[in-house]
């Protein structure tokens, strides 16, 4: 079997590509977060997102030649689920900020509870 070989220039190149576009990604979806609990949340899971990618490549490159390959299969079948789940709770956790925006901005503690017109609150 042929061995292909890649320049390390090249592959240089193409990581620090991936990186960049994982940085602006990241990036994106820290600005388009609306409400606090939000952006929280998201911070957490991009920062679980890029532990976890690290992670991934460091076992690749430890692991020895054929059993490297079962991280890749590991690697694509989890990795899509976490990322699915991910979005659901985000828009989960989007829409109740946006149905509860006072006692979700002050922990849920009641302190944001609208008085009424009486002056009861």
């Amino acid at each position: 079997m042929p061995q292909i070989y890649i320049d390390p220039w090249t592959g240089v190149f193409f990581a620090g590509l991936i990186v960049l576009i994982g940085v602006v990604a990241t990036l994106k979806n820290l600005r388009s977060a609306c409400g606090p609990k939000e952006r929280a949340f998201v911070a957490r899971g991009n920062l679980a997102a890029w532990v976890t990618c690290l992670c991934f490549f460091a076992a690749w490159y430890f692991t020895p030649h054929p059993y490297s390959y079962l991280l890749l299969l590991a690697y694509f079948a989890v990795f899509p689920m976490a990322v699915y789940r991910f979005c659901s709770k985000r828009l989960l956790i989007r829409r109740l900020e946006r149905i509860h925006p006072a006692v979700e901005a002050n922990g849920g503690n009641g302190a944001g509870r609208v008085a009424r017109a009486g002056g009861e609150s």
